[in-house]
């Protein structure tokens, strides 16, 4: 939701909107984030994707990423 926000002369705040349909972009409702420049990003499902089923956390990755590159 967003709102207009105004200070002066008097604190006046439109009512809210939908800023985003999530649905209709196909992004995953939990995994998003508004950047500072006021984008969105968020993990965005394929086409024929349904719900999210799991996640894969890799720990340690830049390790492993620079063990391959000292064996080549």
């Amino acid at each position: 939701m967003t709102s207009a926000v105004e200070s002066t002369p008097v604190l006046r705040v439109s009512t809210p909107v939908q800023a985003y349909d999530f649905k209709t972009l196909r992004l995953e409702p939990t995994v998003w984030e508004i950047l500072p420049d006021q984008r969105l990003i968020g993990v965005q499902l394929g086409a024929g994707e349904g719900d999210l089923q799991s996640y894969s956390v890799v720990l340690n990755w830049v390790d492993s990423v620079r063990a391959k590159l000292i064996k080549k």
